[in-house]
């Protein structure tokens, strides 16, 4: 599931984003729905985590969801501005503890790319 969550990200990122616009044809239509995709997934990968009753999302160890998820999240929270909803406590808590792993420092991004990349929840919100 953390695979389709990023995979829904991207699409959301690449057709609701100013910083595509150049680059490739927008769809508020297609990043409203991959959006919208990206949340249902979130909120499965949320109940999934739980079932698994670990600290990480599949248990006790470290697995590649747990990178997966990671990338996506400080990609979606750091360079979007997108953060983990509050309908998903269990990730959001498991968001806070992995990022002081030293393997999962974020990345330092020109505040000139930011300033163009943050806003994704305005520029193309989730289809209702």
């Amino acid at each position: 599931m953390a695979d389709e969550m990023t995979t829904h990200f991207t699409v959301w990122n690449h057709k609701g984003s100013v910083l595509f616009a150049h680059s490739e044809p927008q769809s508020q239509v297609a990043g409203g729905f991959a959006a919208k995709a990206y949340y249902k997934n979130l909120a499965h990968v949320e109940q999934l985590a739980a079932e698994a009753g670990g600290q990480f999302l599949a248990g006790e160890d470290v697995t590649i969801a747990d990178c997966v998820a990671m990338a996506t999240f400080q990609f979606a929270d750091i360079f979007h501005g997108v953060p983990i909803p509050s309908s998903a406590p269990m990730l959001a808590g498991w968001y806070s503890r992995f990022s002081n792993r030293p393997s999962a420092e974020g990345c330092a991004y020109p505040q000139s790319i930011l300033n163009v990349s943050r806003g994704l929840l305005e520029q193309c919100p989730a289809a209702t």
